[in-house]
């Protein structure tokens, strides 16, 4: 149970630990009058930005102000930080955070929209689903809208972001305290750079978990619990390390010498 103390630092959140901001995020961006569809399209991608961690640094370079920095990772980092300071705001804490989208909001920055989600800043962040169109939907549209119109990473075909949102949106609109992961969608082959000299090829993330693709194996992606994420870009499995090339794929990365 939460104890409603945000935690804020540079280091990455566990489930736990993220779970435990989320509850203090939520209601307070409720409290701004967004939509529930919108905080949960934000959420899931602050988590992959930040872990919901406000103190957080890009690559964990702490004071590194050319990289990004908090829950959206302002980049450069004072972007938010002089702002912040300016204002008199703690920069690890979420309220001036909070406060920086509010203001971007009211002086048309940082979002911007495209051709592919013509939404202004104000319809996104009081959308509702259309008719016919279901919470799940509604929800993934608008990670994608927050990806493409705000975060503008080089990477936006990041659909996780979209399963992440939709995860928030049923623990805080729907009160289901543990919804299921989804089922892996059939995946797309996966680009072909040199292959590993070991018998792990690729990881495959999807709706938060990793998945194996094995030379051998016919049937190539089986679920793993044992991955461990050292940085953003990488993570470990079987003593292996794995570096993100997009796409949600992460290549084992070849041991020289």
């Amino acid at each position: 149970m939460s104890d409603m103390t945000i935690i804020t630092g540079n280091f990455y959140l566990n489930s736990e630990q993220m779970q435990n901001n989320a509850k203090i995020l939520w209601p307070a961006m409720q409290a701004l009058g967004w939509s529930d569809w919108a905080i949960a399209g934000i959420m899931g991608n602050m988590q992959t930005e930040s872990t919901l961690n406000p103190g957080i640094w890009q690559g964990l370079n702490e004071g590194n102000e050319e990289g990004g920095y908090g829950l959206v990772q302002w980049t450069p980092a004072t972007n938010f930080l002089d702002w912040a300071e300016a204002r008199g705001y703690d920069p690890k804490g979420y309220e001036g955070q909070l406060e920086r989208i509010v203001w971007e909001y009211q002086n048309d920055e940082q979002y911007y929209s495209t051709s592919a989600y013509p939404l202004s800043f104000d319809e996104f962040l009081h959308y509702e689903p259309k008719d016919g169109e279901t919470d799940e939907k509604a929800c993934k549209y608008l990670a994608d809208a927050f990806i493409k119109n705000y975060e503008r990473p080089e990477n936006q075909n990041q659909p996780q972001r979209g399963e992440q949102a939709w995860r928030w949106f049923q623990i805080f609109h729907d009160n289901v305290p543990d919804p299921p992961d989804p089922e892996p969608p059939e995946p797309p082959d996966p680009p072909k750079p040199n292959e590993p000299d070991n018998e792990y090829k690729y990881l495959w993330k999807c709706g938060g978990v990793f998945w194996i693709l094995i030379r051998s194996d016919s049937m190539p992606y089986v679920l793993s619990s044992t991955v461990k994420r050292v940085s953003k870009d990488i993570v470990i499995y079987q003593g292996v390390q794995f570096k993100s090339i997009g796409g949600n794929y992460y290549k084992a990365i070849r041991n020289e010498g």
